[in-house]
C-alpha cells in the first residue's frame, strides 16, 4: 500500500509539474521563481486524510504550493465531497474561485470530470486512476498494476529461500 501511495504521488506530481510548465513565470522582481497558476484538487469521498492517494495528492499539492510561495485558498486548495453527487458542484466551485488546473482523484470522479471538462473548455483537468479520452482538456494518470505485481513477484522469488511462493489474484483472473 505504501509503495502504491508513493507511485501515485509521483504520478500526480509529474502531471502537476508537466501541466504547470505552461503557466510558469521564470522570475519575479525579487528574483525568486513565481507561478500564477491556480490549482485545485477534488478528492474522492475518502477525503484528504484517507491515508491513501487522496492524501498523497493533497500533500503533493501542498508541497508544490509552498515551493511556489502560494497560500492555501489563494494559489491552491481542495474541495471535499461527502458524496459522489457533489463532485460536479466542487469542480464548479473551484472554477468560480479562479482555479484553472483541476485534479480529480480517483476513478469515481470519471463521469464528473468528463462533464466538468466539457462544460469548461478553458480549464485543464487531470484525472488520477482513470482514463478519459473524450475531452482534449483532460490528462489521465493511471497506475500500471500489472507492472508492480510483476516486480513484486520477482522480488518475492529472489527473497525466497525455499522457492515456494503463493500468489493472490482476483477471482475474475482465474475464470
Amino acid at each position: 500500500m505504501k509503495k502504491q501511495k508513493i507511485i501515485v504521488s509521483a504520478i500526480a506530481l509529474i502531471s502537476l509539474f508537466s501541466l504547470t510548465a505552461c503557466g510558469y513565470n521564470r522570475e519575479n522582481q525579487s528574483g525568486k521563481a513565481k507561478t500564477t497558476l491556480k490549482v485545485a484538487l477534488v478528492p474522492g469521498t475518502g477525503g484528504v486524510n484517507d491515508r491513501s492517494f487522496n492524501q498523497s495528492a493533497w500533500e503533493g499539492l501542498q508541497d508544490w504550493g509552498k515551493e511556489n510561495n502560494l497560500k492555501k485558498g489563494v494559489g491552491y486548495n481542495y474541495y471535499q465531497s461527502n458524496s459522489d453527487s457533489e463532485y460536479i458542484t466542487n469542480y464548479n466551485s473551484a472554477k468560480q474561485a479562479g482555479y484553472k488546473l483541476l485534479f480529480g482523484i480517483g476513478y469515481s470522479l470519471q463521469d464528473a470530470t468528463t462533464i466538468a471538462a466539457k462544460n469548461n473548455p478553458d480549464s485543464n483537468f487531470v484525472i488520477i486512476d482513470s482514463v478519459i479520452t473524450s475531452q482534449k482538456n483532460v490528462a489521465s494518470a493511471t497506475f500500471a498494476d500489472n507492472e508492480a505485481a510483476y516486480l513484486a513477484g520477482v522480488a518475492a522469488a529472489k527473497a525466497s529461500k525455499t522457492i515456494k511462493l503463493v500468489s493472490l489474484v482476483e477471482w475474475s483472473q482465474i475464470l
